[in-house]
């Protein structure tokens, strides 16, 4: 071959090689997470690569005999291909990066699954076969749901159906049983209610489910088709200045195992407050029964847990007015996904407070414990076996989140289960941070790879049997706030929104 074809091959090669290098370039400065010494260290190096590779490419032609020379040029396409390859593998992790954020932040609306429930007995096998047929609801509480559940019924059915309106759950299951009407509208988050339900307990297994309606509600908007973003008092966290401020971040988790996440009772309930500058988080834990005011009902008394069931929004309101303290976001993740996350970082280690079988199936040794996702799930759900009940399983929680986020923020753990951790996200985790939020939160953490200080605490109680907004006429079991220890939460919040040391033991 020519020397002017080889040198027309090596600038192919050179100029493939630049569009790479240019199109990684660009979606690293669009992502925004890369610290600059990062960047002018990867810059470097990349260059030292390229002049390299320009060197072997065009080889001076009385210096080295023709093998030699044509030696020279296949390493350096080799070395062009690599990098071009890296470049382009480099692309592609990063813009699925951003794909996954794009979908999990800025989270502006929930969805809900509606049953429509039957007799074991009734023949009926689709939702077509029931026209004329007469269906029970109840729309006392979780109006907006029932409400799109009953159109699509109406729509489905042309119409040609009617529906009777009961005023409590009791009443409602109790038309279906007696035969009052063939099917009932019911949000699946409120059939553990009939467990504990003299006369209703056989609700699992007396009914079945004929079909599903998934509705959705909307978050509050601008009128712009854009949610609305909290506003921090301690200041605007928009931009930079979420790594300058603290804030209060709502960890939900819900308990469902779908692949998708739906509106429904929040079983774990945390508040997390951050301060990026002093590096400390508390993590708050107000039991899952917490006996506290529902704002969408006006302020009538409900369980902490049913909040979930109206959306991640109401939840926030709530714990907000129960500590008198406005919390600016939230993250929810349910427990398919927390399984998943878990297993993606290479499990967690938790020092458990007790020995105890969790769920009947794990072995739990006191002290240290390394879990995967499954053992971690159950170590964080169980409450029977531990002597606290669900004071005691609330503070397990704590101690599977901070196991994460210790894995999380060493840095290793991304870089090298990054692929295992995106998928993770998929479907099962919701957040309202924005992109930008997070791209400096990553950015920070990866600047000055700093070590948290996380402290814990959980709010107390007393149980007792009360009525409640979202299943009036039913007398439940709930945990009357021990305000001592709320008013103690509050004094904790405070700290670390005003940069002072929290105590190791709270």
């Amino acid at each position: 071959m020519r020397k002017s074809k080889w040198n027309a091959l090596s600038w192919v090669f050179l100029v493939l090689l630049a569009a790479c290098e240019g199109f990684f370039a660009v979606v690293i400065v669009k992502l925004d997470m890369l610290p600059a010494k990062y960047g002018f260290l990867l810059l470097g190096i990349v260059v030292l690569l390229d002049l390299l590779t320009a060197i072997l490419a065009f080889p001076k032609t009385g210096k080295w005999q023709k093998d030699q020379r044509i030696g020279r040029r296949v390493v350096a396409y080799v070395l062009a291909f690599l990098i071009s390859a890296g470049c382009i593998a480099g692309t592609l992790a990063v813009n699925k990066l951003q794909a996954v954020l794009e979908r999990v932040t800025g989270g502006t609306a929930s969805s809900a699954v509606v049953e429509i429930y039957v007799l074991q007995e009734d023949t009926v096998s689709t939702l077509a076969d029931m026209a004329g047929a007469a269906f029970g609801y109840t729309d006392a509480f979780d109006k907006d749901n029932i409400r799109q559940a009953m159109e699509h019924v109406s729509d489905n059915l042309n119409g040609n159906v009617s529906f009777s309106r009961y005023e409590t759950l009791v009443d409602l299951v109790g038309a279906l049983y007696n035969g009052e009407v063939r099917a009932i509208l019911l949000n699946q988050a409120y059939t553990s209610i009939f467990s504990n339900t003299e006369g209703y307990a056989d609700f699992s297994t007396r009914v079945r489910t004929l079909s599903q309606v998934t509705t959705v509600k909307t978050e509050p908007s601008n009128g712009n088709g854009n949610s609305v973003k909290p506003t921090s008092p301690w200041g605007n966290l928009s931009g930079t200045g979420i790594t300058k401020k603290p804030f209060l971040l709502y960890l939900s988790g819900s308990d469902t195992r779908s692949a998708v996440l739906d509106s429904s009772r929040s079983d774990v309930n945390i508040i997390a407050a951050v301060n990026p500058v002093t590096k400390q988080i508390l993590l708050l834990n107000t039991p899952r029964d917490y006996y506290i005011a529902n704002p969408e009902y006006g302020g009538s008394m409900d369980k902490l847990t049913h909040l979930g069931i109206y959306g991640t929004d109401v939840s926030m309101r709530g714990l907000s007015d129960l500590y008198n303290e406005q919390i600016d976001y939230y993250a929810q993740i349910n427990f398919s996904g927390f399984e998943t996350l878990i297993d993606a970082i290479g499990g967690v280690t938790v020092d458990s407070d007790y020995e105890f079988w969790a769920l009947n199936e794990f072995y739990i040794q006191q002290g240290e414990n390394y879990l995967n996702g499954e053992e971690a799930l159950a170590f964080a759900r169980e409450r029977y076996a531990l002597p606290g009940g669900d004071n005691d399983r609330g503070k397990n929680q704590m101690k599977v989140i901070t196991g994460v986020v210790k894995k999380l923020t060493s840095g290793t753990t991304i870089l090298s289960n990054y692929t295992q951790i995106m998928d993770s996200l998929e479907g099962m985790f919701a957040t309202n941070f924005d992109m930008n939020d997070l791209s400096k939160l990553v950015k920070m953490q990866l600047d000055d790879m700093a070590s948290w200080h996380i402290v814990s605490y959980a709010v107390t109680g007393y149980g007792d049997s009360r009525e409640t907004c979202s299943a009036p006429g039913e007398y439940l079991y709930v945990t009357i706030p021990d305000q001592d220890s709320v008013d103690r939460a509050i004094e904790l919040i405070d700290m670390v929104m005003d940069g002072k040391t929290l105590p190791d033991e709270p």
